[in-house]
């Protein structure tokens, strides 16, 4: 199937847009793993200044810090999975080109 010029250029807006939203992701990424690792140190801290028992410092812990690194880890992977769906549409086209271009 043949596309047209137009549809190409269409393409192109929506890997473009795709890398930008892989960017958006990635800071996202940081800034909720730096939200979970402050969390985290904010509990030991808790429980060392005896402000919290054992208990609930681990309890925060668990539920704020670690779960909030490994959502951050989770946004960090979903941006490399949509830069590299963004590439390979890319590369699709070009092949129907007949063209490569290198990636923003």
């Amino acid at each position: 199937m043949d596309h047209k010029p137009s549809e190409a250029r269409d393409y192109r807006a929506e890997v473009s847009n795709a890398r930008h939203a892989a960017r958006l992701l990635r800071r996202g990424a940081y800034a909720t793993a730096a939200i979970g690792v402050l969390a985290a140190i904010a509990a030991v801290i808790s429980w060392i200044t005896g402000e919290s028992g054992l208990d609930v410092s681990v309890e925060y812990f668990w539920a704020f810090g670690i779960a909030t690194i490994i959502s951050g880890v989770a946004f960090y992977v979903s941006s490399w999975s949509l830069a590299l769906s963004a590439s390979r549409l890319e590369v699709q086209l070009d092949s129907r080109r007949g063209t490569v271009t290198e990636p923003d």
